[in-house]
């Protein structure tokens, strides 16, 4: 992934966007009738329902705000091997959330109009040089968890599709703070874990909170099940962005990623 945030973001600075006044957008937004409200200005023009994503299908993630025009070069867009793109995953926010770098409503239903499915995930801390991973902690894992909540819900994300959680760089209570994290997101969990996790391939097996992982670029990711999505390297380029890519299939014990579809 490459989305890591600085810890300077947990204080309303989303680093290099974020204006020196306060936006409407630093305000909390976290009341059912706020929420309502913004979905009304933005113009709620469709809703989402859960989709489980098929084995073999190309899911494509990115930092980068997504516009009609990539999109439409991301709907034409072929792999080697033939596969179109059936699905895009966007980041929603750690602290603050930030409609200019992070998935608006409006971005989300850009997404849907041009492939089946849009994906979640949060971003993961930047490491403060020069430590090369950054420290979880539980009361961490409350805080990025109903961060995450809220800008999913914003965005009209399903409450059976799965937000996934960026598990690398990192070391400290990462159990515990992953386990905060999914009491708060009010949705099935999916952990991309990656380089450096902090926790051992049977730890992450044994997380009681985490049932769907995804696997970074590499034999990343936990004993007995595997990955039900896999990333891959080098990134790809479409429309100018750049995308990390990622093929889904069914883990050891059947299970598969789920995301969210046009409904």
């Amino acid at each position: 992934m490459v989305a890591a945030q600085s810890i300077e973001d947990r204080d309303c600075t989303t680093v290099g966007t974020r204006p020196s006044s306060r936006s409407f957008w630093d305000y909390d937004i976290a009341t059912p009738l706020a929420v309502s409200l913004i979905l009304a200005l933005c113009g709620r023009l469709q809703g989402m329902k859960s989709i489980e994503i098929p084995d073999g299908s190309l899911i494509l993630d990115t930092n980068s705000p997504l516009s009609d025009a990539v999109l439409k070069a991301v709907a034409a867009y072929r792999d080697p091997e033939g596969r179109p793109v059936f699905g895009i995953a966007r980041y929603v926010s750690l602290y603050k959330i930030n409609l200019t770098t992070d998935i608006s409503p409006a971005e989300s239903r850009r997404i849907l109009a041009h492939v089946p499915a849009l994906g979640l995930v949060q971003h993961c801390l930047a490491a403060v040089p020069p430590s090369k991973t950054w420290t979880a902690v539980a009361s961490l894992g409350t805080l990025k968890g109903q961060t995450a909540k809220r800008h999913a819900d914003l965005v009209d994300y399903p409450s059976d599709s799965m937000l996934a959680y960026d598990n690398e760089d990192c070391t400290g209570d990462v159990k515990g703070e992953i386990t905060a994290w999914v009491e708060q997101i009010a949705r099935p969990p999916l952990l991309y874990t990656g380089y450096a996790p902090g926790l051992t391939p049977e730890e992450l097996w044994l997380l009681d909170s985490i049932h769907c992982y995804w696997g970074a670029a590499g034999n990343w990711g936990p004993t007995e099940c595997g990955v039900a999505m896999r990333q891959h390297y080098p990134p790809i380029t479409i429309g100018g962005v750049e995308f990390d890519w990622n093929i889904a299939s069914a883990d050891a014990l059947g299970r598969r990623v789920v995301l969210a579809t046009a409904d």
